[in-house]
C-alpha cells in the first residue's frame, strides 16, 4: 500500500519490458524506415521525397542521445521526426507483452516486466477506496501502462469503464511529450486522436492524428504547460523514484527536482547499464538522487524502496558519490557481472 505521496518517473527503459525501444534503438528504427521511403509517413508528414531522405541520412550522422533532442536543434524535420516516432512506437504495441503470466520472448535472457509489482502495491489502496497517493511522470510516448492498469481494474475487480474512466482522472499520467493517441476505453470529448493498442498498420490519416499528439521541447507551449503539472506533483512529494530513466540534462531541466522537490523528500533512481563515470557526470546536475544499480522489476521488488518506516533494507550497490579521476575506472562497475 502506498500511503506517502509518490511520483514515478518513468525513462525508456522502464518500457523496454514490454518491447518498446530504447532512445538509441527509437533512432534505429526510425532510420530504417527509410526503406519504405514512399509509405505513408512520407505523405502524411507532406514531405518531398529528398527531405525525407536528407532527415534520415543526417539523423544517423548526427548520432543524437535522443530523437527529442534532436529534433529541437533540427525543427525543419519535425513533422516528419514526429512521424516516425508514431510509427514506430504504435508498430510495438503488443498487448500479450503486457502480462507476466504469458512466456516472455526467448530473446531476452530475464524478464524484467514490472507493472504487476506497482499494481501489488496499490492493490490495497484500491481496496480502500480512496485516493492513491500516487502520479507518474513519464517521457515515453507508448500507452502500455494505462493498457495494463485499465485491463487490471476491469477484469480482476470487474470495474465499469465509466469506473475506471473515474480512476484515471484522479490517478495522474502526465505524458511530457505526448502519447500516440488516447485508449478509446478512456477517451472523453476532448480528445482528438483515438487509438486502439495494437499493432496495427497505422494509416495515414491516423499517422498525422497521432504525431499532432506528440510535443517536444521545441514545442515551448506544450511544454510549458506540462511544466506547470510536474510542478504540482514534485512540490507535493514525499518520495520521487526514477525508474528506467536516462538523465539527460534536457529532461532533468524539464523536472527541475532541486527547485521544486521538498528539503526532505526521498529521492531515488535506478541506474542500470549506466557506468560509475556516468552516473558520476549525472551527479553534477542531479545530485539529489540516490543511485542504485538495479533494474525497474529489482527496484520494485525491493520493499524498502517504497516503504520508509523502520530501518533500511539495502540489498543493491550503490554507487559511489566520490569523484573519479581515472576514466578507466569509469567504464564498467566492478560489481556488474
Amino acid at each position: 500500500m502506498i500511503e506517502k505521496n509518490t511520483v514515478l518517473i518513468l525513462g525508456a527503459g522502464a518500457s523496454m519490458p514490454y518491447g518498446f525501444p530504447s532512445g538509441k534503438q527509437l533512432i534505429s528504427e526510425i532510420y530504417h524506415l527509410k526503406a519504405n521511403i514512399a509509405d505513408p509517413l512520407i505523405r502524411a508528414c507532406n514531405n518531398e521525397d529528398n527531405t525525407a531522405k536528407s532527415f534520415f541520412r543526417e539523423l544517423v550522422m548526427a548520432d543524437p542521445p535522443s530523437i527529442d533532442t534532436y529534433l529541437s536543434q533540427h525543427p525543419k524535420y519535425l513533422k516528419i521526426g514526429k512521424g516516425s516516432i508514431a510509427q514506430v512506437i504504435s508498430s510495438h504495441e503488443k498487448e500479450d507483452s503486457l502480462y507476466h503470466i504469458i512466456k516472455y520472448p526467448k530473446n531476452y535472457t530475464k524478464d524484467t516486466r514490472w507493472y504487476h509489482l506497482l499494481f501489488e502495491l496499490i492493490h490495497e489502496n484500491i481496496l480502500d477506496g480512496g485516493l492513491i497517493p500516487l502520479s507518474i511522470i513519464t517521457f515515453n510516448y507508448d500507452r502500455s501502462l494505462e493498457k495494463f492498469i485499465y485491463n487490471k481494474l476491469k477484469y480482476m475487480y470487474d470495474k465499469t469503464n465509466e469506473e475506471i474512466k473515474l480512476f484515471f482522472k484522479y490517478f495522474k499520467i502526465i505524458h511530457v511529450y505526448g502519447k500516440i493517441g488516447t485508449l478509446p476505453e478512456l477517451k472523453d470529448n476532448n480528445d482528438e486522436y483515438i487509438r486502439y493498442y495494437d499493432n496495427a498498420i497505422i494509416t495515414e490519416e491516423n499517422l498525422i492524428k497521432a504525431s499532432n499528439q506528440i510535443s517536444l521541447i521545441y514545442d515551448k507551449n506544450p511544454i510549458n504547460i506540462i511544466k506547470k503539472e510536474i510542478e504540482k506533483v514534485i512540490v507535493n512529494a514525499n518520495n520521487i523514484y526514477f525508474m528506467g530513466f536516462g538523465y539527460h540534462q534536457d529532461n532533468c531541466d524539464i523536472l527541475m527536482i532541486d527547485k521544486y522537490a521538498p528539503k526532505d523528500a526521498v529521492i531515488k533512481g535506478t541506474t542500470y547499464e549506466l557506468t560509475e563515470l556516468e552516473v558520476h557526470r549525472i551527479q553534477k546536475f542531479a545530485s539529489r538522487i540516490e543511485f542504485f544499480e538495479v533494474d525497474c522489476k529489482d527496484f520494485m521488488r525491493n520493499s524498502a524502496m517504497f516503504d520508509d518506516e523502520g530501518e533500511e533494507i539495502d540489498p543493491y550497490n550503490r554507487f559511489p558519490e566520490i569523484p573519479i579521476t581515472d576514466p578507466l575506472n569509469g567504464i564498467r562497475n566492478k560489481y556488474r557481472p
